[in-house]
């Protein structure tokens, strides 16, 4: 394995634990670490999981020839383009490789920092 996968898979065990007590919504404290795509999207209420009814916006990076997807949670089930949603509002899920990572802001940030990625969402109202 080479040193930048053995880097990010560090940093990626490392701050889940970081994720674990973030948000007081339900569905966010029914995730856990490891869990599928699909099972993240019927877990935060979309169902079937292809429709990601609460799923606000994503964002998606290749970073070592892995995905890195983060799909922005709204409990609100408000609608991109329609809506307009202080950042703060929505809960980012970070997925690698297809199986949750970690989620919540303070994750993403050490993620996205460790990446190198300016987070376009950070601090900002979404439409």
């Amino acid at each position: 394995m080479r040193l930048a996968h053995k880097r990010l898979a560090a940093l990626l065990a490392i701050t889940a634990s970081i994720s674990l007590v973030a948000c007081g919504d339900r569905r966010i404290r029914d995730l856990h670490v490891g869990m599928p795509r699909d099972s993240v999207l019927i877990t935060l209420g979309s169902a079937p999981p292809d429709t990601e009814a609460f799923i606000f916006d994503k964002d998606r990076y290749i970073v070592d020839g892995k995905q890195i997807e983060v799909l922005y949670y709204d409990p609100k089930s408000r609608m991109a383009f329609v809506d307009t949603v202080p950042s703060r509002e929505l809960t980012p899920v970070v997925l690698l490789s297809g199986k949750t990572a970690g989620w919540g802001w303070d994750y993403w940030d050490s993620v996205a920092a460790s990446i190198n990625v300016q987070q376009p969402h950070k601090d900002t109202t979404q439409r």
